[in-house]
Formats: structure tokens, C-alpha cells, sequence
């Protein structure tokens, strides 16, 4: 017996997908080319930074449990200390994890030797408990304002940039108050910012012909202004790190990118 193949031909009519229109008038459904599922790996700095804090790791405390001495991670032995401090370690939620954060209270800064470089880059992983004259970082003059770099936490945020009185400065809209990854350069690029908030979109700003940062004379004050000292800050410090020239954008997100994923 024969076997019997019985084809059965439609005469049915349907849209080619590669001209039907995607406006409602078709069934067709788009749907995107598959991608790789494994992003590209950060661009990540080649350089050296300056100086490189991080609250897991080199802490040291004085005998009332209170923060003596924050070991700087560079490789550069420049540690931020502080004597009759009041400063705490303590853990705080961010991105999913729990970060180790340096908690300040308005009472006491630590300083490290460095001066600020003419051109860097800083990132900086920070909450602020007020925001109201509270300088996180400082590398100026609160009074004069003339030269060096701070960073105010208040209402709003504002990345300040002087040189002989010249101002790169950049407000941003909104204070800090949840911990935050912000991002600061300054150089022949200009002044640039770049806040990084979980569950939000990342908040850029560039001010152009601003391109250096004069030293006001002043160390690295962490929790604090430069000068006065009494100008301090009221908030918590997970990491810092700063470099000696200004970052490419590409690097900047790398980097910003593994520090926002690494507890």
C-alpha cells in the first residue's frame, strides 16, 4: 500500500513584518534583536588616586570606641586623624546593602596632609543629617570663599569650585539627605557633577571654562570645612576617594558603577 501525502495549502493572506506599519493598523508585534545578556565590563581608572578611604576597612578607635585614625587605602600613607573625636562607625542602608559608614555629628573632622590638586576628581559615598551650613568635605575657606573646593549638603546640594575668587561652582536642585554616590570634577573639562541616587535617574551637571582649582592654603578636612574648623558636618561618610586629574566621563560611571554594587 501506497502511502498517501496529503499537503494542505493555504491561500490565507498575512502582512510581511518588514513593511506592515506599527501603528495599530497591523497584528504585528516588534520585538527587539536579541542581545547579549552580559554587559560590557567598566571602564575603570588606570591611575593612581590620592587618597582612598573606606569606612570597612583602616578604621582605628581610641579608647572611648570613638574614630582616631582613618587609614587612607592609596598606598600613599596619607591616614585622616583627629584627636577628642566624636565620630562613630555604624551600618546604614544603601543600594540594596548594608554600607559601614563613619556617622559625624557636628562635633568633630579629620584631616589628611593632601592640598587640593589643581585638577581631580572626587567620589564620594555621603548622607547629611541636616541641611543647614553642613560642609561634608572641605578644602576652602567658609568665610572668604576665595579658593579651594567644599561641598555643601544643604538645601540644595552645591559642589563648590574657587579659584581667586572665580566660582565653578554648580547647584544642584535638591539637598542630600539619604546616602548618595556624587561624582566631582574639575579641569579642563570644566566643573562637572553627577549625582547618583538608587532608584533614580543619575543628576548631571557641567559648568565649561572653569578648568582649575587654586590651593586655598588648607589640608583635607573630612567633616568639615577647611577653615573655620568650626564649620563641620552632620551626616554619615561610607567611602571617599579622590584622584589628581580629571577622570573621563567613561571612567567616571566605571567606577561609579562598581562602587554603587560593591557593599
Amino acid at each position: 500500500m501506497r502511502a498517501l501525502a496529503i499537503v494542505l495549502v493555504c491561500a490565507c493572506s498575512y502582512p510581511d513584518p518588514r513593511s506592515s506599519p506599527l501603528d495599530g493598523s497591523s497584528d504585528v508585534i516588534a520585538v527587539d534583536a536579541p542581545t547579549d545578556a552580559s554587559p560590557d565590563a567598566p571602564i575603570l581608572p588606570t591611575a593612581t588616586p590620592l587618597v582612598d578611604f573606606n569606612a570597612k576597612t583602616g578604621v582605628i578607635v581610641d579608647g572611648n570606641n570613638k574614630v582616631a585614625t582613618w587609614r587612607d587605602q592609596s598606598g600613599g600613607n596619607r591616614d585622616a586623624t583627629t584627636t577628642g573625636s566624636t565620630i562613630v562607625t555604624t551600618t546604614v542602608p544603601f543600594n540594596g546593602a548594608s554600607r559601614t559608614v563613619l556617622r559625624f555629628d557636628g562635633m568633630s573632622a579629620l584631616t589628611a596632609s593632601p592640598h587640593v590638586p589643581p585638577a581631580g576628581t572626587l567620589f564620594i559615598v555621603y548622607g547629611a543629617g541636616t541641611t543647614t551650613n553642613n560642609r561634608a568635605l572641605g578644602w576652602a575657606s567658609f568665610s572668604t570663599g576665595a579658593d579651594g573646593l567644599d561641598i555643601e549638603t544643604g538645601n540644595p546640594m552645591q559642589f563648590i569650585a574657587r579659584k581667586a575668587g572665580t566660582s565653578g561652582d554648580i547647584v544642584s536642585t535638591s539637598p542630600v539627605t539619604a546616602l548618595e554616590l556624587d561624582v566631582m570634577s574639575w579641569g579642563p573639562a570644566g566643573s562637572t557633577l553627577e549625582r547618583h541616587r538608587p532608584g533614580m535617574a543619575v543628576e548631571r551637571r557641567t559648568r565649561t571654562g572653569f578648568t582649575s582649582i587654586a590651593d586655598g592654603g588648607f589640608p583635607l578636612r573630612i567633616g568639615g570645612s577647611g577653615s573655620p574648623v568650626t564649620v563641620r558636618f552632620t551626616g554619615d561618610i561610607a567611602s571617599l576617594r579622590v584622584y589628581s586629574e580629571q577622570l573621563p566621563a567613561n571612567q567616571r560611571d566605571g567606577l561609579a558603577s562598581v562602587i554603587l554594587a560593591t557593599p
